[in-house]
């Protein structure tokens, strides 16, 4: 035997043309916004923050060869890349007319690490063992960073033409890129 169980509602359906509700909450606000790719590149930089402090921030009071970390998640090669973003945001920071800064780069890879090998030789085999330290680690032969893709920088002062233009010439001389390749924008 089955049960029919009819419901009724006492809402009256909703209006097209009610644009009340519209300018109320966080979602009405940003369909007011005028310029949304601030606010994307601003939720885009937050995101990016908190990435960068979550997963490095213990590697950079120290050089590569005391943050041996096994339980970390990011590798001393991506310390060091983010390392140089760090300092180049104290740098920007640091200019005239700039209160506050926050600085993005996008590296088009990971940094290469060449590590030395001994090879040993049998009669029909050869391997190779990586040279160890007597700390266990790898000697690195060298280090290879890879292209800067594009800069980002927001920052407070960042409005002044000026300020915009000495931003972008530091960054262009710094890390050798195109100006093209940075983009300053204002907090």
């Amino acid at each position: 035997m089955s049960k029919n169980i009819i419901t009724t509602s006492s809402q009256s359906p909703k209006n097209e043309n009610n644009n009340d509700n519209e300018g109320k909450g966080i979602l009405g606000r940003l369909k007011k916004m005028r310029h949304k790719e601030f606010l994307i590149a601003g939720i885009a930089v937050l995101i990016m923050l908190v990435l960068y402090f979550t997963t490095c921030s213990s590697s950079f009071g120290s050089d590569a060869n005391t943050s041996n970390n096994n339980n970390s998640n990011v590798s001393d090669s991506e310390c060091r890349l983010l390392r140089i973003e760090r300092q180049l945001e104290d740098a920007v920071r640091s200019v005239n007319g700039i209160s506050n800064a926050q600085v993005i780069i996008n590296w088009e890879s990971t940094m290469e690490i060449i590590i030395a090998y001994m090879t040993q030789s049998g009669q029909n085999t050869s391997t190779q063992n990586p040279i160890l330290t007597q700390g266990g680690r790898p000697v690195i032969i060298r280090e290879i960073y890879p292209s800067i893709i594009g800069v980002l920088i927001v920052a407070d002062g960042a409005q002044d033409p000026r300020v915009r233009v000495e931003l972008i010439n530091a960054v262009v001389t710094l890390l050798n890129i195109r100006p093209a390749q940075v983009a300053v924008l204002a907090m």
